[in-house]
């Protein structure tokens, strides 16, 4: 599995959104990448999340299992590519063995999946892909490119890398917020201590 950083807005769109809430749209532009940060974590206190939305990511991710790529689709503020089942049923070869599966459980899996495959690809040559597709396991692995806001991305982290979320997911999240830029990456794990905070616009 990988995730890569193909591009994102940067905070200041955040900031310029925040600051525009404040009547002083212009004054982003005399901010330092640090302060921009800095502003932001007390705009996160001051539970004025909403600006986050402004500042954009699009990931590409590639090697995850379709029953993990289920799980992200189920988050609503998020755009999603997928390689398609219909048209590109072929490609889908490859595995996903969870880090969390039983030793002694992997060969029998490895097998499973393998007939099971083998199963998609005879289907196919009598039906086409849209039925055969009908027969593809989760365990699949499957590429994606990922559009988030910065305010998702947190809720994402707060919720998918808790030790209750399918371990699969909480190594993505791990992923994807190491893609990001420095100051970004800390503010999707940034947890205020305090609510409610003044923000000094």
């Amino acid at each position: 599995m990988k995730v890569n950083l193909l591009t994102n807005t940067g905070l200041w769109v955040s900031v310029r959104a925040a600051k525009t809430c404040y009547g002083k749209p212009d004054m982003v532009y005399e901010m330092s990448d640090l302060e921009q940060f800095e502003f932001l974590k007390r705009i996160i206190k001051a539970e004025h999340e909403s600006v986050l939305e402004h500042s954009v990511y699009v990931l590409d991710i590639t090697g995850i299992s379709r029953a993990c790529l289920q799980e992200i689709a189920r988050h609503r503020h998020i755009s999603l590519s997928v390689k398609s089942t219909r048209w590109a049923l072929g490609t889908h070869e490859d595995v996903y063995v969870p880090k969390n599966m039983p030793k002694d459980l992997i060969d029998f899996y490895r097998r499973y999946m393998h007939q099971s495959l083998g199963i998609v690809n005879s289907v196919k040559e009598s039906t086409g892909n849209d039925v055969a597709k009908y027969f593809l396991p989760e365990g699949v692995v499957t590429d994606l490119i990922l559009t988030v806001n910065l305010r998702e991305l947190r809720h994402m982290w707060k919720v998918r890398h808790s030790e209750k979320a399918l371990l699969e997911f909480q190594i993505i999240m791990e992923a994807i917020v190491e893609s990001l830029p420095e100051y970004a990456r800390e503010l999707v794990t940034y947890s205020p201590n305090e609510k409610g905070a003044e923000v000094n616009a």
